[in-house]
C-alpha cells in the first residue's frame, strides 16, 4: 500500500501499489488524480496507457509450490507462518468499516426532496456554510453572491409576514440529471392568526413585497451518485 495525499485538499490515504496511473477521486474535495509512475499524486485524469512507461514490479516468491503431492502441500501450509493481529487492532478495522458503511447509507439516502429542504432550512437560518457544503466543487465562489441575494429577499419576505418564518413548498420539476427543484417560500400555513399572536401582524409598511418567495436549485450527480448542487447553473439561472 501507498500513504499519500490530495494533491488538491491534503486529504490523506492509502492505496493498493499496482493503482499508479489508474484514475483516483478523493472522497473529500472529489477532486480526480492519478498516482505517477513514481508514485506523486497528480491533479487530472491519468495519461493514456501507451504514453506510461512500462515498470517491471518484482514479485516474491510464491511459498507453496504445487509440483509435489497433497502431503507436501499440507506439510508447507502447516510451516506458514500467519501474522498475529491483537484484538484491538481488529477493533479498530471493524470501527472503520462501520463508520465508512454508515456514511455511505446515510448519504445515499438523502433524496432530492431531502437534499433540497436542507437548503431551504439554511435559507431560512441565513446559513451559507451548508449551501457551500452542498456545492459540487469549483462552483462554491458562484453562490456566494447568489446567497447574499437569496438571504436578502427572504428576510424582506418574512418581515412582510411580520417577522414569521415562512412556510416551505417544494415542486420537483426534473428528478433527471440536471434535476430541477423550485423551492417556494410563503406564508401559506404559517399562524398568521389568530390569539396572541397579534405582535405578528404583516409589517404595513412592508406591504408592497410579494407574499411569496420562489428559488431555484439545480442538482447534479457526484462520482458516487449523490445529489449536489450545481452552483454554476443555481446561480446563473436565479429567477
Amino acid at each position: 500500500m501507498l500513504d499519500i495525499k490530495c494533491p488538491s485538499c491534503g486529504a490523506g490515504g492509502r492505496v493498493p501499489r499496482d493503482k499508479k496511473n489508474n484514475r483516483l477521486v478523493c472522497k473529500k474535495c472529489l477532486r480526480v488524480f492519478h498516482l505517477s509512475p513514481s508514485g506523486q499524486a497528480v491533479l487530472g485524469e491519468p495519461p493514456d496507457r501507451k504514453d506510461v512507461p512500462v515498470e517491471q514490479a518484482a514479485r516474491e516468491p510464491s511459498s507453496l509450490e504445487f509440483g509435489g503431492s497433497l502431503d507436501d502441500m499440507f506439510s508447507s501450509l502447516g510451516k506458514m507462518k500467519i501474522p498475529k493481529v491483537s484484538p484491538g487492532t481488529l477493533g479498530i478495522v471493524a470501527g472503520v468499516a462501520l463508520v465508512a458503511a454508515l456514511g455511505y447509507f446515510v448519504l445515499s439516502g438523502k433524496s432530492l426532496e431531502t437534499r433540497s429542504n436542507e437548503i431551504a432550512k439554511a435559507v431560512i437560518n441565513t446559513d451559507m456554510k451548508t449551501v457551500l457544503d452542498a456545492a459540487a466543487p469549483g462552483t462554491e465562489l458562484e453562490l456566494i453572491p447568489w446567497c447574499a441575494d437569496v438571504f436578502k429577499k427572504y428576510n424582506e419576505l418574512k418581515l412582510a409576514l411580520g417577522g414569521i418564518n415562512a412556510g416551505v413548498k417544494l415542486k420537483i420539476l426534473s428528478d433527471r440529471v440536471p434535476a430541477v427543484v423550485v423551492v417556494v417560500f410563503s406564508g401559506e400555513g404559517t399562524r398568521l392568526r389568530g390569539a396572541g399572536v397579534q405582535a405578528f401582524e404583516p409589517t404595513p409598511s412592508l406591504s408592497n413585497v410579494q407574499s411569496s418567495y420562489e428559488i431555484h436549485l439545480y442538482w447534479i450527480k457526484d462520482v458516487f451518485g449523490y445529489w449536489i448542487l450545481d452552483g454554476s447553473r443555481t446561480a446563473r439561472d436565479a429567477p
